[in-house]
């Protein structure tokens, strides 16, 4: 798999752990921002929400495209979708209180 898992992702050591993060706080610092700018200029804050969801896939699957050049179509394309889908349940254990490996 071309990917790291969000395992591995979240083994790596200082300093590129702390680039890393810093990545992730910039991306969520933009998001915020994006979302304070659509409430204060009255758009639909909730379209304008869901729609950075595929923005920001968006960007990351150029990234993965741009990053793995030599990796054929399809492996790139189940991995990522793989890695998406570890992500989605993480992030969707964390925002219910579970702990990791505990199922719905």
């Amino acid at each position: 798999m071309p990917f790291l898992t969000l395992a591995e992702t979240l083994a790596i050591a200082a300093p590129e752990r702390n680039s890393l993060v810093e990545a992730d706080e910039a991306i969520r610092d933009v998001v915020v921002a994006v979302e304070e700018r659509a409430r204060r200029d009255g758009l639909d804050h909730r379209l304008v929400s869901r729609a950075l969801v595929d923005v920001i896939l968006a960007a990351a699957v150029r990234h993965a495209v741009t990053a793995y050049p030599s990796v054929p179509h399809k492996e790139l394309a189940d991995a990522f979708g793989g890695l998406v889908a570890e992500a989605f349940e993480r992030a969707w254990r964390r925002s219910v209180g579970q702990a990791p490996g505990k199922s719905d």
